[in-house]
């Protein structure tokens, strides 16, 4: 939702958000600081190895870097100058070299333009390369881009789950849990936590939202409240049979006004390999 701007994150920050608006802010800002140090750390390291051995977080950023920042929004890495037939550009497209290596390398070709830099002249390709770091420090830093673009979970190892079944769970497990806390008055009790984390040969997913009614289970699945059941409550029975696709299972519970969904998927040897 921040991505797409369906939330402005900023106002979470605000003096009079919430106390939970505060918490998402807190956890997202120091995510963003995270990630810009990342950034600056790999742009900085002359042995930073070549883009194609990071992960997949890391790639985006320094293809961003690289694409948007310096070329596309600012000009600094000329896209008229640069040689597109160029050897060291071709190993740098397909991800042999690092960023580092690869903008050096332009600063000694001229694909630079200082101008858009700071307009002073600069007597060495270091003090070139130095100027470009302290211009991405300063512009990420504030860069609604890399807004959208933040990794706020790393959801890797759920890459033997098939696109529809991660659909089917995190769907419907969502659309529970939104329909749950729509019914506080309390906005300070709308509150949905969604949390994707290993232990030990298990891949985990959590959804835990308030409900300060207590439901009734059935089978290990809280029975629906609603008129006619015939056509709901199909939803964590849905999400079960997903799991349980993958050797895996569900927990329900609820308890101290929240209820708890876990979806228990075991990782695969060769995952795990």
């Amino acid at each position: 939702m921040i991505g797409n701007s369906v939330i402005d994150y900023a106002e979470f920050g605000d003096e009079d958000a919430g106390e939970a608006e505060q918490e998402v802010y807190g956890i997202f800002m120091e995510k963003r600081a995270s990630v810009c140090e990342d950034i600056m750390e790999q742009l900085s390291d002359s042995d930073a190895a070549s883009n194609d051995s990071l992960t997949d977080e890391m790639q985006d950023y320094m293809d961003y870097v690289c694409d948007t920042v310096l070329t596309e929004n600012t000009g600094i890495l000329d896209s008229g100058a640069v040689d597109y037939s160029d050897d060291t550009y071709t190993e740098w497209s397909q991800g042999n070299i690092s960023l580092y290596a690869y903008l050096n390398y332009a600063i000694s070709r001229n694909w630079i333009n200082t101008v858009n830099l700071s307009g002073s002249s600069y007597s060495s390709s270091a003090e070139i390369y130095q100027a470009i770091l302290d211009y991405v420090e300063e512009y990420i830093e504030s860069d609604s881009g890399l807004t959208v673009l933040l990794y706020m979970a790393d959801g890797t190892q759920l890459g033997f789950v098939g696109n529809v079944d991660l659909y089917t769970m995190f769907g419907n497990a969502l659309d529970n849990a939104v329909e749950s806390v729509v019914k506080q008055e309390d906005v300070q009790k709308r509150v949905i936590q969604v949390s994707v984390f290993h232990e030990k040969n298990l891949q985990m997913i959590r959804v835990r939202n308030y409900c300060d009614e207590k439901p009734v289970f059935s089978d290990g699945l809280p029975v629906s409240t609603k008129k006619d059941r015939r056509y709901h409550g199909y939803g964590l029975k849905s999400i079960r049979y997903t799991a349980e696709k993958y050797g895996g299972g569900i927990v329900c519970q609820a308890a101290d006004n929240y209820f708890v969904l876990q979806i228990l998927l075991p990782i695969p040897e060769s995952v795990r390999e």
